[in-house]
């Protein structure tokens, strides 16, 4: 599954999450009606150089899940840092019974592709530059028309145009307004990295903030949705916008 959705394409941009289910598992050697299982779950990249490794998803459940619980087991992947546009990984799980000699590998290529703007983003650049801006639900979002519930993410991919501290690191903010037909501010963050504005170069690069299409906007309305990022040691900015309508 990709952002809920269920997939079988094995390309995705920065910003998707993939899901693998698994439902309907037994055979687990149970005590007390308890099952107890490790998990690991690794990203290689073309090379076979490893990027990620989680030795044991479970490492802590040492009182381990009930026979039902057991049986329905979800694991997700989030398509970003230290993967690349244009890289091509494999991820692999590797599910083990602790009690027992049960166990289940699932290995799944994949490719991370190129984001498109396709729904035409308005951007102004005051001393930031992205090389892209683009918003991500279930890969690049093709539509403006939205639905409740749904989760778009704005990215601003490679941004140059930070004054670096001499550590390297970055000092940031970023707003995020959703305003609607009568220009009454509907969300409002003023600044989402308020209590946490120093980042590290390469994780100031690509900056991302989502949005969650829900209350208190309404289906059949139209909105703006306005994000800036800015350097606070400089005031260099960059500022991207564009219109929804959610879809009753």
């Amino acid at each position: 599954m990709v952002d809920n959705i269920i997939s079988t394409e094995n390309q995705f941009v920065i910003g998707n999450e993939i899901v693998y289910k698994l439902e309907g598992v037994t055979g687990f050697s149970l005590k007390d009606d308890g099952a107890l299982f490790g998990c690991s779950m690794t990203v290689t990249d073309q090379a076979g150089k490893t990027i990620l490794e989680y030795k044991d998803l479970f490492a802590d459940k040492t009182e381990g899940y009930t026979k039902a619980d057991a049986s329905f087991l979800n694991f997700t992947l989030a398509i970003g840092s230290p993967m690349i546009t244009g890289g091509t990984y494999t991820w692999k799980l590797y599910l083990w019974d602790k009690r027992g000699k049960g166990e289940i590998t699932a290995t799944m290529p994949f490719n991370v592709v190129e984001p498109e703007d396709m729904i035409g983003i308005s951007t102004s650049n005051i001393g930031l530059t992205p090389t892209k801006v683009f918003v991500a639900s279930n890969g690049s979002l093709k539509s403006t028309d939205v639905k409740i519930g749904q989760k778009l993410t704005m990215f601003f991919d490679n941004i140059n145009g930070f004054e670096f501290m001499p550590d390297s690191s970055v000092v940031i903010g970023a707003s995020m307004v959703v305003i609607d037909n009568n220009r009454i501010n509907a969300l409002e963050y003023s600044d989402v990295f308020q209590n946490n504005p120093v980042m590290s170069r390469e994780k100031a690069k690509s900056v991302s903030l989502f949005l969650i299409v829900g209350d208190p906007m309404k289906a059949g309305k139209n909105y703006l949705w306005k994000i800036r990022v800015w350097d606070k040691n400089n005031q260099h900015a960059v500022e991207s916008f564009i219109s929804l309508k959610v879809m009753e």
